[in-house]
C-alpha cells in the first residue's frame, strides 16, 4: 500500500501565510481604488461648490440693479400720483351780453325747457330755479360751427356767477347761441327775457361787459 504523504507543518503555515497574504493584498486593493473614488468624487463636489458660489456672486449684482430700477420705477409712479390733482376749472372773464325772447325765436330752448317752466323776475328775465337762464356757444354746436381754440365752450345746466351792472347773479346755460358760436373777437351769452321791451345789450365793442366766472 502506498503511504499518504502528509504536508510538514512549515509548509502548511507557509501556505496560510501566502493565502492570508493575497487575501489581504487584495482587500488593500480594493480599499485603495475605493479611498481614491471616495477622494475624486469629494474633490469634484468641492469644485461643483465653488463654481455655485462664483456663479451667486456674479448674480447678486444684476439682482441688486434690477430691484434699483423697479424702486426707481416705483417712485416715478409715487410721484406722478402726488403731481396728478384734479383742477377745477374757474375763471372771470369779460363777456358781451344779448337778449333774446320767445316772440324773435321759440319758447322752448335746446335743454328742452320751455318758457312756462320758467319763472319771470322783476326785470323781466327768465328764471329756473332762481337762476337767470342764458344761452351760450355750446359743444353741441361744434360740428356746425366748428371749433375756436381758447374759446370757452359750455353744456347744458351748466351753472355760472354773472356780473351785470354791478350786481352779481345766478346763471345756467340752459341754450345754445349760434351768434355767440359765430363771433371769434370776443366771449358772448344771451340771456333770454320775456320780450323784446326787456332785452339788454352790454359790452358792445367793450363797453361795460358783464363778468362771467364758472
Amino acid at each position: 500500500m502506498k503511504k499518504k504523504r502528509r504536508l510538514k507543518k512549515w509548509v502548511k503555515v507557509a501556505l496560510c501565510v501566502m493565502l492570508i497574504g493575497g487575501f489581504g493584498l487584495c482587500f488593500n486593493k480594493i480599499n485603495g481604488k475605493e479611498k481614491e473614488k471616495a477622494e475624486l468624487i469629494k474633490e469634484e463636489t468641492i469644485v461643483y461648490q465653488e463654481k455655485m458660489v462664483e456663479n451667486m456672486a456674479q448674480k447678486e449684482p444684476e439682482n441688486v440693479e434690477i430691484s434699483s430700477e423697479n424702486d426707481e420705477k416705483v417712485e416715478e409712479n409715487v410721484v406722478k400720483t402726488v403731481d396728478f390733482e384734479p383742477k377745477i376749472e374757474q375763471n372771470n372773464k369779460a363777456f358781451r351780453l344779448t337778449s333774446f325772447y320767445p316772440a324773435e325765436s321759440s319758447d322752448c330752448t335746446g335743454s328742452g325747457k320751455c318758457s312756462w317752466d320758467f319763472q319771470v323776475n322783476d326785470k323781466g328775465w327768465y328764471t329756473w330755479d332762481g337762476k337767470i337762464v342764458l344761452a351760450a356757444a355750446t359743444t353741441y354746436l361744434q360740428k356746425s360751427f366748428g371749433y375756436v381754440e381758447g374759446k370757452k365752450y359750455f353744456k347744458y345746466y351748466d351753472e355760472v356767477n354773472v356780473t351785470i351792472d354791478g350786481i352779481d347773479y345766478k346763471g345756467i346755460i340752459l341754450d345754445s347761441c349760434g351768434a355767440c358760436m359765430k363771433v371769434t373777437y370776443e366771449e358772448r351769452l344771451d340771456l333770454f327775457v320775456n320780450s323784446g321791451e326787456n332785452a339788454i345789450d352790454r359790452g358792445y365793442k367793450g363797453n361795460n361787459p358783464i363778468y362771467v366766472n364758472w
